[in-house]
């Protein structure tokens, strides 16, 4: 009877533990003005071995910046981006039972009105409605 109930208990600690980390691939990981942007397999399959602390990100700022804002000015035509925010974002998500985390930057733009996202490999992420 206490293998039973040792096994319940490790049961649900397996369960609640997969609940905590959403799915990478159908939750949103970041969302404003009703767009979202999602990581696909290929940003965590092929993310670099980077973390915080471990110096410089695989994709410098600079880089990224300039990659969105050439993206925004061809879709839009515009000259000019004002961006509200930029952060440096990480989604965390539970695979074969290890954490895996994927970092990835965040544009949201004011002008024109925008959000996209970076990964570390270098993948422009549009965001969708």
């Amino acid at each position: 009877m206490r293998a039973l109930y040792l096994l319940l208990i490790l049961v649900s600690i397996n369960i609640s533990a997969d609940a905590y980390f959403p799915s990478c691939f159908e939750s949103s990981t970041f969302e404003r003005y009703g767009k979202k942007l999602f990581i696909t397999p290929d940003d965590l399959l092929n993310r670099p071995n980077w973390d915080l602390g471990d110096g410089e990100p695989p994709i410098s700022i600079g880089n990224a910046t300039e990659k969105v804002m050439s993206f925004l000015r061809d879709k839009y035509s515009v000259e000019d981006v004002i961006f509200a925010f930029v952060h440096l974002k990480r989604q965390v998500c539970l695979i074969d039972q290890q954490m895996q985390i994927v970092w990835f930057y965040v544009f949201a733009a004011d002008t024109p009105i925008s959000l996209v996202g970076i990964s570390m490999t270098g993948r422009l992420i549009e965001a969708v409605e």
